[in-house]
């Protein structure tokens, strides 16, 4: 007898056709919704349009730093004269030294120096500072920046100090006669006891 045989009645085959009818209607549904989610999931993940676009952040280069000193500001002093100054951090002091400040008072004076002018040039150094009441006081280094200053060897600490030819003059009595000392923003003019000139550029 074969599997078709049409011997069997007819309602004999109704059963098993609805079996399979509703299998594949299942498989087909299964099949059509794991499509369908994949599908979403695809869509969902481009969006409906492009994305944000995100613009670079643009970061300012800082300006070179210049190497050498600027341009000299200018203070006015006590006395009303123009002193050239220079600003910090390009390897000129801005404060008077600590060996200055000690002799000033021990000369009297009433501290809290402050550095009015400052002249260095090959050979030597000037200091021109100023105390909380206006007194001037004049301190020179001969030698480099940054040796220790040694009164009687390599400095000279003077009070009589005064503005005058657009800078400042500072005088120093010994037993030998006198030396005065002319301290402008661009240049020592050093007048000796014997008579004699020397002048100093600044650099």
């Amino acid at each position: 007898m074969s599997v078709f045989d049409t011997d069997r009645p007819r309602g004999a085959w109704l059963g098993p056709l609805a079996i399979a009818v509703v299998l594949l209607a299942v498989i087909g549904g299964a099949v059509g919704f794991l499509l369908a989610n994949t599908g979403g999931d695809e869509g969902r993940g481009t969006g409906a349009g492009p994305g944000p676009t995100v613009s670079p952040t643009l970061v300012a280069e800082a300006p070179d730093t210049p190497t050498d000193a600027p341009d000299p500001t200018y203070a006015t002093t006590p006395a009303g004269q123009p002193v050239r100054t220079t600003a910090a951090g390009h390897g000129r002091p801005t404060t008077c030294p600590a060996h200055t400040g000690t002799l000033a008072r021990e000369a009297g004076s009433a501290g809290d120096l402050s550095l009015t002018l400052y002249l260095r040039t090959r050979h030597s150094e000037v200091w021109i500072c100023t105390d909380r009441h206006g007194t001037l006081f004049y301190q020179g280094h001969s030698g480099q920046p940054g040796e220790k200053l040694v009164e009687g060897r390599n400095a000279l600490f003077l009070t009589d100090v005064s503005a005058a030819g657009g800078g400042y003059l500072a005088t120093n009595h010994t037993g030998r006669g006198t030396t005065r000392y002319l301290v402008t923003a661009d240049k020592l003019v050093i007048e000796h006891e014997g008579g004699g000139t020397e002048t100093q550029a600044a650099i």
